[in-house]
């Protein structure tokens, strides 16, 4: 983690914002989330808040960056050529206020030859009138795989609406080793339950068609954690 944090280890959780962590944890479970992972010292981990980083735990082989914008947050989340994460990346997204804006701008990076799971759990417990946008940039590098899922939980009014958009390059792996693996999932412009508007898009620049390296993406959403 930058900002001047030790590589491989946990950010220490700020004092003022120890109660906001844990209500946010508690948030996560509802949306599916187990809360002790993270806080494993063996799996990497980033918790934002609005526009704060409360916690965030790097492993050897995955590496983030942070910066705080006036709504959200800028992250970057790169992993090392050749790595194999054993553990599923975890990342946890949201907010408490009932009303506001969250804007995550994230940039992953994925290494020539690694592999590596992402799960990510969207918490907005006492949403009423949010507006959560995520606008990513993917790449992912040749002979990579890289697997991407994530949902969301909206408390109980579901007053929210959920912006994402993901633009991806995959990178071609030498033409002996292309074996039609890259794989995309996902609907775009789908609306879920009132009161809550879900659209989904995703560019994919190149390297959808014939490739090795693998790309899946899934999302899902509730608002009552059921």
């Amino acid at each position: 983690m930058q900002r001047g944090s030790k590589p491989h280890g946990l950010v220490a959780v700020e004092p003022g914002w120890a109660r906001e962590y844990e209500a946010l944890l508690e948030a996560y479970s509802q949306a599916g989330g187990d809360p002790a992972m993270l806080k494993a010292p063996n799996a990497a981990t980033l918790v934002v808040s609005a526009n704060r980083v409360l916690a965030a735990n790097e492993v050897p082989g995955v590496h983030f960056q942070a910066e705080a914008l006036p709504d959200g947050v800028r992250a970057r989340i790169a992993v090392e050529p050749g790595v194999r994460i054993e553990r599923p990346v975890h990342l946890c997204f949201g907010m408490l206020p009932a009303e506001g804006v969250q804007r995550i701008e994230a940039d992953y990076e994925i290494g020539a030859g690694a592999q590596v799971e992402f799960i990510a759990h969207c918490t907005f417990p006492n949403a009423i009138r949010l507006q959560h946008i995520m606008d990513a940039r993917i790449h992912v590098g040749p002979d990579a795989t890289m697997q991407y899922r994530e949902s969301h939980y909206h408390g109980p009014h579901g007053g929210i609406e959920v912006l994402p958009k993901a633009r991806v390059t995959v990178e071609e792996a030498p033409p002996s080793d292309r074996t039609g693996h890259c794989r995309r999932r996902g609907r775009p412009g789908t609306g879920l339950w009132p009161g809550r508007h879900i659209l989904q898009s995703a560019i994919c620049d190149r390297g959808c068609g014939g490739l090795r390296s693998p790309f899946l993406l899934s999302a899902s959403s509730n608002n009552k954690g059921d």
